[in-house]
């Protein structure tokens, strides 16, 4: 079995925890460091659940792949009449800048546990790639590990 999935929206991070005592509370809270972390995987976890159609749940070792795509900062392009063409030395960038690639990884993971596989501990090999390019989104394949 192998899971494939595109997500579109912009590729959000899962922050650091944070962990608290309320005022009036006797236990800690943790809490994401990104307040968006939470509607993004909550998307990812619903198309995921679409695309699953109640199979079950993918067992053993897997492998996976994150491909983030993000939209290119502004600053890619020309101005006046060359809006739409990129700047020569942008043309071969890379998105080497925030976010980093392990704390997206780390959302989507934990956004398909319990809906593709039992716990993201199963994930012996992964592969993750930020690219630039549109519409925004992630692509995800999740497939078993073969040696």
């Amino acid at each position: 079995m192998s899971f494939k999935l595109t997500v579109y929206g912009v590729p959000q991070p899962a922050g650091s925890k944070r962990a608290f005592i309320p005022k009036n509370g006797t236990r800690p809270v943790v809490t994401d460091a990104n307040p968006g972390a939470r509607d993004w995987k909550n998307t990812i976890a619903k198309e995921a659940l679409a695309a699953m159609n109640g199979s079950g749940l993918m067992e053993g070792p897997l492998f996976a792949h994150f491909i983030f795509v993000l939209s290119r900062p502004k600053s890619h392009y020309g101005t006046g009449r060359n809006a739409r063409q990129l700047k020569p030395l942008f043309v071969h960038a890379m998105p080497i800048g925030r976010p980093d690639t392990t704390k997206l990884i780390r959302a989507a993971e934990d956004a398909l546990l319990k809906i593709v596989y039992f716990d993201d501990s199963q994930i012996v090999s992964q592969l993750g790639n930020k690219v630039y390019g549109d519409p925004p989104r992630v692509e995800i394949v999740i497939q078993h590990y073969v040696p």
